[in-house]
């Protein structure tokens, strides 16, 4: 990192990088605080020191794997519990190299090399590691090779230690069969439904305007329109610098004759399937039920009905609403069960039931596509883009320098987008929402744009996936409520649902007092007519026809036969009062056959336990030393 800086030291980027760096430092903690290096300290672990860039760069990794998994608000991604788990994180880690540098434990720069080229996210085509891919990949995650290698290196060592730790973790087959029996037991339970959409219509659930306007006045915040803005910018990256790059013709022959192995069209299918769902884990009377389920529809199948008709019909997977189609799909896109099955059907035929991991499976083939070479003309274009992209992405900085001095001397983005011959774009009205999607920038950098002022020319350029942005925003119109009359229904429906599903509540533990009141047998005669009784389930649920809904499921499982539980539960079909019908012991045939796995998976818990307790007892013995809490918080 230094060589470069060293080199580049004329850079506006570089120059521009240093003074806000500088800067920031200088007025958040003045002259002290620091590390060697210069980075203000956030924990001593053992006198070993965890920088406040060290913490920053791995909370912003944490945060943006969660924002692009998870539904979670700006305020808990932004939580001291959330920054308080990356630095126990970090600490625990720290603990674990100075274990194992104590025990002698180390991974050799083969190991490395060896565990990183294995991994497919850096494969070209054929297979094979790619070096150009995986610095690619390192740079979009803004990532040096320096630096993954490293962490990588203490993933390895981290995972070493944990092997030499609970090697002697060792479950007896007494603790594997407690196991069994407690995952594989199943429960039936006798219950009640009171739904709340049969209260909608009733008049008194309906709210009056004074409800409706006190709602909105209540909750203000929701019914607000987001501040929007417009921007006019300039993106230097690969793909967007590609079209100015030229690229002869002998430049694409060469790389289709060097790279042709690339270019094979592989087999592929395209299909439809139905599918039964099953728990992988289920009994043989459950996979008969199933087996026997799909087989009737296939029948159907056989005889002449419309495959996709009987998809939206049967299929209990995602695909079902689409007629089980799976589109165009080549080898490695399924399980393997699947796909064996599938690729040895010929178009037009339909397979017999195949069990994989999500259940029992028709599949039907619709088309075939042969593996086959592609021609240099198919590929042309593909090629042209590829090469383009590869001669721009050595060119960003340069651009990106020649751009920042033609912008410190007062050209605008426009005239700088002409002399270097660059295209200047204009973003629709977006909100700081969109601006982090619009320009593919973190949420950090959004608001830094975002919150610009309406004419400032860009003071530095913004990192946005493959290069930089500069941005100038041209016109912005505040926050501002949306007009009740526009959202008066929203909320007459929202208020309808809301007292629908309070009465309806309201009527099921009425239910419940009357079922295990004084008049019990008069209320059991009363609501029987109304009572069912469930299929089987496990703890892990769902219970058939009511959803998850783990509290249930663990009173359930808690219970006495026949006893009411002693509250009502909400579940995706409506208010529920429930009992214990059965409990089905853990299947003995079963145990038998899967006794080694189960002594397996309970050695597995027991290993995690043991490493855990092992974690635990270096942290208390560790001196670690808080110094900066304030940025927890």
């Amino acid at each position: 990192m230094l060589e470069i800086m060293r080199e580049n030291a004329q850079s506006w980027i570089i120059k521009i990088l240093f003074a806000i760096i500088i800067l920031a430092f200088v007025l958040t903690f003045g002259l002290g605080g620091f590390n060697s290096k210069g980075d203000p300290i956030v924990a001593y672990v053992d006198d070993d020191p965890i920088s406040r860039v060290q913490f920053e760069i791995k909370l912003a990794r944490f945060v943006e794997n969660l924002r692009k998994n998870r539904h979670l608000t700006a305020e808990q991604l932004e939580s001291p519990q959330l920054k308080q788990m990356v630095l126990d994180d970090m600490i625990s880690r720290l603990l674990m190299m100075h274990e194992a540098q104590k025990l002698g434990i180390t991974i050799s720069d083969d190991e490395v090399y060896k565990a990183i080229s294995s991994m497919p996210a850096f494969w070209n085509k054929t297979k094979h590691f790619d070096k150009n891919r995986y610095a690619a990949l390192l740079r979009q995650s803004r990532t040096t090779p320096e630096q993954f290698e490293a962490e990588f290196r203490q993933n390895l060592i981290q995972g070493k230690l944990q092997r030499f730790v609970s090697k002697t973790a060792q479950a007896t087959p007494a603790q594997g069969r407690a196991l069994y029996n407690w995952l594989r037991e199943q429960a039936r339970i006798k219950y009640l439904i009171v739904n709340p959409e049969d209260f909608l219509n009733r008049k008194s659930v309906a709210p009056t305007d004074e409800d409706i306007a006190k709602f909105y006045k209540d909750h203000q915040d929701k019914f607000q329109k987001p501040a929007t803005a417009k921007f006019e910018f300039i993106a230097f990256t690969p793909r967007e610098l590609a079209a100015t790059q030229p690229v002869t013709d002998e430049e694409l022959k060469t790389y289709y004759d060097e790279h042709k192995a690339g270019y094979q069209q592989k087999e592929q299918i395209k299909a439809r399937h139905i599918l039964i769902s099953l728990d992988p884990a289920a009994s043989p009377a459950e996979v008969e039920k199933s087996l026997a389920k799909i087989k009737k529809v296939l029948a159907k199948a056989k005889n002449g009905s419309n495959f996709a008709a009987l998809a939206k019909k049967y299929s209990e997977g995602p695909s079902a609403a689409t007629g089980g189609d799976l589109g165009w799909f080549g080898h490695g896109a399924m399980v393997k069960p699947f796909e064996v099955a599938a690729f040895a059907l010929k178009k037009g035929e339909i397979s017999q039931p195949v069990r994989t991991n999500f259940g029992w499976h028709i599949i039907k083939i619709e088309d075939r596509k042969e593996p086959r070479q592609q021609a240099f003309d198919e590929v042309r274009e593909d090629i042209r883009d590829t090469i383009a992209e590869d001669k721009a992405a050595d060119k960003v900085s340069d651009l990106m320098d020649e751009s920042m001095d033609r912008l410190f001397s007062g050209m605008t983005l426009k005239e700088i987008a002409k002399e270097l011959k660059l295209e200047v774009s204009t973003s629709p009205m977006v909100s700081v929402a969109q601006v982090q999607k619009v320009f593919g920038m973190t949420a950090e950098a959004a608001e830094v744009l975002f919150n610009a002022p309406v004419g400032q020319k860009p003071k530095t350029p913004l990192a946005i996936e493959n290069g930089y942005v500069l941005a100038e925003k041209l016109k912005e119109e505040p926050t501002a409520p949306i007009p009740l009359e526009k959202v008066s229904a929203q909320i007459g429906q929202t208020l309808r649902s809301q007292n629908a599903a309070k009465m309806a509540k309201e009527h099921a533990q009425d239910v419940l007092a009357k079922l295990t009141g004084k008049k019990a047998t008069e209320a059991l005669a009363q609501y029987r007519s109304s009572m069912k009784v469930s299929d089987s389930f496990r703890r892990q649920g769902p219970i058939p026809s009511l959803g998850q809904n783990q509290k249930l499921i663990s009173a359930i499982f808690k219970g006495k036969e026949t006893a009411w539980l002693p509250e009502v539960y909400r579940t995706q079909a409506g208010f529920v009062v429930a009992s214990l019908a059965e409990r089905i012991d853990a299947p003995e045939a079963e145990w038998e056959k899967e006794k080694d796995s189960w002594v397996k998976t309970a050695s597995d818990r027991y290993s995690q336990e043991m490493f855990q307790a092992y974690l635990d007892t270096l942290h208390s013995k560790a001196n670690i030393e808080i110094v900066r809490p304030d940025l927890l918080n």
